[in-house]
């Protein structure tokens, strides 16, 4: 169902996005791993 593939797909961004979150140490590098994670660049586990 659309829905179900909708929610899963909601549901792993959520994960991704508290990952990085959590990897995010919030200073003034010029490299983040929110933007390059959601840029498909970074890699996440």
């Amino acid at each position: 169902m659309e829905i179900d593939r909708k929610i899963a797909e909601l549901g792993s961004l959520r994960d991704m996005l508290s990952h990085l979150v959590h990897n995010c140490s919030g200073d003034e590098r010029p490299d983040c791993p929110i933007i390059d994670g959601l840029a498909g660049s970074g890699t996440v586990q």
